[in-house]
């Protein structure tokens, strides 16, 4: 590709500003400009595509991360913004019936398992009843959940049939409650333990439960619950915010235990 010499660039400057009578005084000058306009559309062709082939990549903004997206002249797609929730209100997703299994990581053994979560105190709270069944027998487990507002976390008091004490646990939310890590803080606790609850889609529900003999330096998985919901659950009470009593879950309590 011819590349213009500044004689041409100033015929073609003084073309663009309506002064080339006073540059082009002959037909062999204007054949000059001729190629040089030539020459001047094609770098112009050439630079027109590039930038095009540019525009063909988009930013795309995920939380904090940038991601470059091949979008083919076609609009990028549009980011769902995450739901924001109050945190008294973090794990309502959760309130349902589940059904799933609970994969061993030791051996990759899979057992089925359900769980059924409830509101109380008018939504400020949630009750949880599971049970997994084992070929050596059934494993069942109970947890109450409550956010304390004057230290701004949710805590968790969690038994189970094997051990028949409660376990303090405290969460701490990510993304508005769809993922949660949840580590127990009883004091005469051996190691450490830390429950990851992660919500997968509108039905989906994964956790996997891990300990560590090191003081949380490493971590080993223990298992992986993964979940879908079968039914919906009561919904949360009008108007209710853990400040009244929600009349109907605390009659029924007493059949959880």
């Amino acid at each position: 590709m011819k590349k213009l010499d500044p004689e041409e660039r100033e015929i073609l400057d003084a073309y663009r500003k309506g002064k080339l009578e006073r540059v082009v005084v002959s037909t062999e000058e204007m054949e000059r400009y001729r190629e040089a306009a030539r020459a001047a559309a094609a770098e112009h062709a050439r630079d027109a595509a590039m930038n095009k082939a540019r525009s063909g990549y988009a930013l795309l903004l995920t939380g904090v991360v940038l991601l470059p997206i091949a979008t083919n002249g076609a609009e990028p797609p549009a980011v769902e913004a995450a739901e924001t929730v109050p945190a008294e209100r973090a794990f309502d997703w959760t309130v349902g019936e589940w059904t799933g299994a609970r994969r061993d990581a030791a051996d990759g053994s899979e057992a089925p398992m359900t769980m059924r979560v409830e509101p109380i105190l008018g939504g400020g709270g949630l009750v949880r009843e599971l049970e997994v069944r084992h070929a050596g027998g059934v494993y069942r487990g109970f947890s109450v959940q409550a956010f304390e507002r004057a230290a701004g976390r949710w805590v968790e008091q969690y038994v189970n049939d094997v051990h028949g004490r409660f376990v303090r646990l405290e969460g701490e939310l990510e993304d508005g409650g769809a993922r949660s890590v949840w580590r127990s803080v009883a004091p005469e606790r051996r190691r450490e333990s830390r429950l990851v609850s992660e919500r997968l889609g509108a039905d989906r529900w994964r956790r996997t439960q891990s300990v560590s003999e090191d003081g949380g330096a490493t971590w080993r998985v223990l298992w992986i619950d993964e979940l879908e919901r079968t039914a919906p659950g009561r919904p949360r009470a009008p108007g209710g915010s853990g400040t009244g009593g929600d009349r109907g879950d605390r009659r029924s309590e007493p059949a959880h235990k």
